[in-house]
């Protein structure tokens, strides 16, 4: 639990050894679009991040990620942003990504 947490920083360079990412409970408001540098992510974890309210597109364009859970995530759209705010151009994980929501 870090609820002083409310900004996830810009990643800057590619990482590959990251696999597991836990952000439980923190005032995270949004995710960088540059997570998706994060190449070897596996598994994020966003369960009851409460100011949280979207995704970046990139994060679904991560070639090993194949789990994000975000229960209870009150303020939570399954909406996708779009660096150039254009239509939602998606390149599909090679694996089968679960998405898990509930209230």
């Amino acid at each position: 639990e870090c609820l002083r947490l409310v900004r996830f920083t810009e990643i800057l360079c590619e990482i590959e050894n990251l696999k597991y990412l836990n952000l439980w409970q923190t005032a995270i408001e949004e995710l960088p679009f540059s997570i998706g540098n994060l190449r070897g992510l596996e598994s994020l974890n966003l369960m009851e991040c409460a100011r949280l309210d979207k995704l970046p597109s990139s994060i679904f364009a991560l070639p090993r990620l194949q789990e994000i859970q975000a229960d209870s995530c009150r303020r939570f759209d399954i909406s996708i942003e779009c660096e150039d705010h254009g239509q939602p151009r998606l390149s599909a994980s090679p694996n089968i990504v679960h998405l898990y929501l509930s209230s």
